[in-house]
């Protein structure tokens, strides 16, 4: 169970949980030695971390779209939060809640996709409305079943 979620966290706060690692990039100092750039997400969004201290050690410790336990202190960067890591490991995929980390909405979904429908049934260009149908149904003609509900 996650303690914290990307959209709670703020400059200041020391944080210690388990993010998807969505990008990693090593990158050269002005002084010839390294840092890394990551991007870490969860269901409500994506902050971008930098780790400048044991760099060597760290960055073979996981790999893009891993899941990773992340310490660190959020600071401000350029208007952003963005975390100084300290510490980054990898966590077996076993180990966490899916739910913490797929998008989803509160809103009634049956009746979102059957607003989409009604607009899509105002587009006048023939196959302009026949790919927006196709965005709108499955395979066998039922509802789109792509779109993520919140667990109740």
């Amino acid at each position: 169970m996650k303690k914290i979620y990307i959209n709670q966290i703020v400059p200041g706060e020391m944080v210690d949980d388990v993010f998807l690692l969505s990008e990693k990039i090593l990158a050269r100092k002005k002084d010839g030695g390294h840092y890394l750039n990551i991007v870490l997400s969860d269901k409500t969004g994506n902050i971008k971390g930098v780790a400048w201290d044991q760099v060597d050690m760290i960055k073979d410790r996981a790999a893009k779209g891993d899941f990773v336990r992340v310490q660190g202190e959020a600071g401000e960067y350029r208007g952003a939060v963005q975390l100084v890591v300290k510490s980054l490991t990898a966590v077996s995929p076993e180990a966490i809640d899916a739910a913490d980390f797929i998008a989803t909405t509160s809103r009634n979904v049956d009746k979102m996709i059957s607003q989409l429908k009604d607009i899509a049934e105002t587009v006048q260009t023939v196959y302009l409305k026949e790919l927006l149908n196709r965005f709108l149904m499955t395979r066998n003609g039922s509802k789109n079943s792509n779109v993520r509900r919140r667990p109740k």
